[in-house]
């Protein structure tokens, strides 16, 4: 999910270092939970500011020839709905209680 995030903050223009949480440089354990943290946390601050007309305005999106901010939005929310049904579908499955 870092990975993804890393790619929204580019077509947002998301400058992490001018102002917001730098992301780690390091591979050490939960690196990609903080990138992916520091990231989100930029670019939801972008989208904050938004107005209508910011939402409305175009991005570069890899295959997609007019991507609005408000796409890359509704792109997000998808890659998130399917990341953590993905984690979902790893989880085991609870054991129903036995009935004497």
């Amino acid at each position: 999910m870092a990975e993804a995030e890393r790619r929204y903050a580019m077509a947002l223009g998301t400058d992490i270092a001018g102002g917001a949480e730098t992301a780690p440089s390091d591979d050490g354990p939960g690196a990609n939970r903080d990138r992916f943290v520091a990231w989100r946390g930029a670019n939801l601050a972008i989208l904050d500011r938004c107005t209508a007309a910011e939402l409305a305005g175009f991005v570069e999106w890899p295959g997609r020839p007019a991507t609005t901010v408000a796409d890359l939005v509704a792109i997000m929310l998808a890659n998130d709905t399917e990341a953590l049904g993905g984690l979902r579908g790893t989880r085991p499955k609870p054991v129903p209680p036995r009935s004497n």
